[in-house]
């Protein structure tokens, strides 16, 4: 699998992101970000998981943190 650092979102509305490495540990979330947008991780990334705005700072999580798919 071919590791990269950047995203395009193509969502109407505002989401949360989270880069995993291949642990599924956060390595980066970016926040409330504007639709067809691209980001780009602070690591190469394995996988990306889309949430609807705001999610991230409702459940607490943050950069570290393991997540369960």
């Amino acid at each position: 699998m071919i590791l990269c650092s950047a995203y395009l979102s193509w969502k109407n509305d505002p989401i949360d992101v989270i880069s995993l490495d291949r642990v599924k540990k956060m390595i980066d979330i970016k926040l409330n970000r504007k639709p067809f947008a691209i980001y780009i991780s602070k690591k190469k990334a394995q996988q990306v998981v889309e949430c609807g705005a705001s999610t991230i700072r409702k459940i607490g999580t943050e950069s570290g943190d393991h997540i369960v798919l």
